[in-house]
């Protein structure tokens, strides 16, 4: 990613953006959209979709460029746009969220084999996982979806949501446990 090997680099891209050069846009596109794209896709589940929201997300970054201080990479800026489409037109559509299989097997491991060594078990592990995250609160299945999910750091997740390591941390906690209990797994206990 540039924002990793070169911040530099991704300034001054931002910087030719805002001053009109769309080749310079155009590499952002290609340097993040396919990151978008999993992101999108992961959370809504459809093709179609996933790609609405990359095209919307990049739409809104281009738009709002002016308003982007720097506080966070460009990378964290731009997915966060996404996360925050994504979450609206879920509401929107009322549609479930699509876990990973390494998702749904760092979640939880029903029986003492793997979901992924039987397909029916897969299939069944994944609709008790989407029904389990959709009766989650929003704040605590957004930050499951990007740390288990998405597999992104404690920190990432927090820059993202705009809060805090510790309330990310307890938010993965508490929606790990709510999973637990949601699937029948006699360790929660409260």
């Amino acid at each position: 990613m540039i924002g990793e090997r070169d911040s530099g680099l991704e300034e001054t891209l931002i910087r030719r953006t805002r001053e009109g050069d769309l080749d310079s846009f155009g590499k952002l596109v290609d340097e993040y959209g396919k990151q978008i794209y999993a992101l999108s896709f992961q959370f809504l589940g459809n093709h179609a979709d996933a790609e609405d929201m990359v095209q919307e997300a990049f739409i809104r970054a281009y738009r709002n460029l002016e308003n982007f201080r720097g506080d966070s990479t460009f990378h964290t800026w731009l997915y966060q746009i996404a996360l925050n489409l994504c979450s609206n037109h879920r509401k929107k559509n009322r549609r479930l969220i699509y876990m990973s299989k390494r998702s749904l097997s760092d979640l939880k491991r029903w029986d003492n084999g793997s979901p992924e060594d039987n397909p029916r078990q897969l299939v069944e592990t994944r609709d008790t996982v989407r029904n389990a995250m959709a009766t989650l609160q929003p704040h605590l299945r957004r930050a499951i979806f990007l740390v288990a999910g998405q597999s992104l750091s404690h920190r990432e997740a927090a820059e993202i949501e705009g809060c805090s390591e510790g309330t990310i941390s307890w938010r993965v906690f508490k929606a790990r446990q709510r999973l637990r209990k949601k699937s029948g797994d006699g360790r929660e206990k409260r």
